[in-house]
C-alpha cells in the first residue's frame, strides 16, 4: 500500500460525499469519500492525514502532454524495475517519497521503461483513501 502524508485545504461536499483537496510539500491531491464534516468531526481543513492507495491503481506515463482526468500526479524518478513474465513492479521516488506501481510487463517493455526515466505516476481521486492521523 502506497502512503503519502498531506493536510487538507479544502472540502467541498454533496448530499453523503465528500471531495478533499490536499497538500503535499505543494501539490495538490483529490479524494472523494463517503463522509462529511457533519458525520466525522475529523473531517476538517487544517486536519494532517495520509494518502493510501494500492499499487495496482497507479498509472505510470513517460512524456505525456495534454489533459487527463486523473487528479493525482507525481513526478519523479524509475529506482527500480522488477520485471516478470506478467507483471512489472516500478519503484518511483516522488519528492522524498516512495511510490510502487504495478504494471503490465507489456506495458513496461512498450514504454521502454527504465531505471533512471522521469516518469509521473498518477492515481484516480476515487482510488485514494485517507488514513487520519492522531
Amino acid at each position: 500500500m502506497n502512503m503519502i502524508p498531506a493536510r487538507i485545504i479544502d472540502i467541498a461536499t454533496e448530499q453523503k460525499l465528500s471531495y478533499i483537496t490536499s497538500d503535499c510539500a505543494g501539490d495538490r491531491f483529490a479524494c472523494l469519500v463517503l463522509e462529511t464534516p457533519e458525520t466525522n468531526d475529523k473531517l476538517r481543513v487544517g486536519a494532517d492525514i495520509a494518502l493510501i492507495f494500492k499499487e495496482a491503481e497507479v498509472v505510470i506515463t513517460k512524456n505525456v502532454s495534454g489533459h487527463l482526468s486523473l487528479r493525482n500526479r507525481m513526478a519523479g524518478t524509475v529506482r527500480a524495475l522488477l520485471k516478470g513474465t506478467v507483471i512489472t513492479k516500478a519503484t518511483v521516488s516522488y519528492r522524498t517519497h516512495t511510490v510502487i506501481s504495478l504494471i503490465s510487463t507489456a506495458a513496461a517493455v512498450e514504454m521502454r521503461l527504465n531505471v533512471g526515466d522521469e516518469v509521473t505516476a498518477w492515481v484516480k481521486a476515487t482510488d485514494v483513501a485517507i488514513r487520519w492521523k492522531g
